[in-house]
């Protein structure tokens, strides 16, 4: 996203509108050593950055 963003910024028209769709990952307990299912927080590094 370090590079997507800014890039994004630089060729957006003035007046237009950034559409990013994204969708959280669910990460099994196995794989993340929780125990449970977690989520990826992909959705709050976006609202962050913009």
């Amino acid at each position: 996203m370090d590079f997507l963003i800014p890039q994004l910024l630089r060729v957006l028209e003035p007046g237009r509108i950034a559409a990013i769709h994204v969708k959280d990952r669910i990460i099994p307990g196995g794989i993340s050593g929780f125990g449970f299912q977690t989520l990826s927080t992909l959705h709050c590094d976006c609202i962050a950055r913009f």
